[in-house]
């Protein structure tokens, strides 16, 4: 009964915040706004107006705006976290994706330290404890990858890193310390839906077990298409659990002969769009085509989730999704106008 009761206020909540998304009218005009400063103004009336203003674009550029999007999608985790009696095993599950944003932030530090662009690299870091505290200058100061993985002492990060660090030594690629961590993460993720009541763990185990079926795909495609990768190898990288497709698939249609027999056997529902999608001559473009009909696959199970049961986890993980993705599609329009790109072009590379 206190599961219900907590999800009833939350789910007040989290209705009454996703009445302020973008409605498809307002996106319309976004997109036939005549530059950025016009597609600035006419987000005026909604409630991304308070961060999003002429003034702060104009001095601060873009950059700076897609950091803020970002900051105020942590402050919504936060916030969920923090306000709407979010407790036990479910607390746990939403703080791994919070956790999110501070893996892709070490990605962008380990890319910098691996390149050895050090001056500005603190630039592009939201903070330095959006989960953990991480000491970014002693990341960026170490000398080889023992120092680095010492550098992260303390956190998940380090056994990741350790774990790939002689597939670094071997190769040189950062490749196979980010799928380390990609997988650790997804570990932790479902170790915490799996304690989840039968009742939320039925609707997480769904939408995080789609999310890791397009992530493999898209891996797979992308390796298949464009890099010489052994079959020997996809287990370092294949993230656990697909919600249709396990690693036993993924291995089989990776061996198969054709480019589009491999794709025919993965368009199973709710993926089933790939199949149609195909293209002999498929190309980096027809990639991304590809890889975008598999991320709606993802939306409009969280859309589902949205309009069941709402005294469940799925509710504010649909949510979450559904915010990330708009957040994604408004930063694509703005970059978008900023480089004079015509609506249908935007539209065509709007997630």
């Amino acid at each position: 009964m206190r599961d219900l009761s907590d999800y009833a206020f939350s789910n007040a909540r989290i209705r009454a915040m996703y009445s302020q998304f973008l409605r498809p009218e307002q996106w319309e005009i976004l997109l036939h706004s005549r530059d950025v400063a016009d597609a600035v103004a006419n987000l005026h009336d909604t409630y991304y107006s308070s961060f999003i203003r002429e003034d702060i674009v104009r001095n601060n550029g873009l950059e700076f705006i897609e950091r803020e999007l970002t900051r105020h999608d942590l402050e919504i985790h936060h916030k969920i976290l923090d306000d709407m009696h979010i407790k036990g095993r479910s607390r746990k599950v939403i703080s791994l994706l919070c956790e999110r944003y501070e893996l892709e932030e070490i990605k962008a530090v380990l890319r910098n330290w691996h390149a050895r662009q050090r001056p500005g690299a603190r630039r592009h870091i939201l903070s330095e404890a959006i989960v953990h505290l991480v000491d970014i200058a002693r990341v960026m100061a170490a000398r080889n990858i023992g120092e680095l993985a010492g550098a992260f002492d303390g956190t998940h990060y380090q056994h990741a890193i350790l774990l790939a660090s002689r597939k670094y030594h071997d190769t040189g690629s950062l490749f196979y310390i980010e799928s380390a961590l990609d997988q650790d993460h997804f570990k932790r993720l479902w170790e915490a839906v799996d304690r989840l009541s039968a009742q939320d763990r039925a609707v997480a185990s769904r939408l995080v077990g789609i999310e890791v079926d397009i992530e493999n795909i898209c891996w797979l495609l992308r390796l298949r298409q464009y890099y010489d990768f052994s079959s020997a190898d996809l287990g370092m990288i294949m993230l656990p659990r697909g919600y249709r497709i396990d690693e036993r698939t993924m291995r089989m249609y990776f061996l198969k002969d054709g480019l589009g027999d491999m794709v025919r056997g993965l368009a199973v529902s709710p993926y089933q769009d790939l199949a149609t999608l195909f293209s002999r001559e498929m190309d980096r473009s027809s990639l991304s085509i590809m890889e975008d009909a598999l991320y709606q696959s993802l939306l409009r199970e969280a859309l589902r989730a949205m309009s069941g049961f709402p005294f469940t986890i799925g509710t504010i993980m649909a949510y979450l999704i559904l915010k990330r993705a708009e957040t994604r599609k408004l930063t694509c329009l703005l970059y978008g106008k900023s480089y004079g790109l015509k609506p249908d072009a935007i539209k065509g590379v709007m997630p």
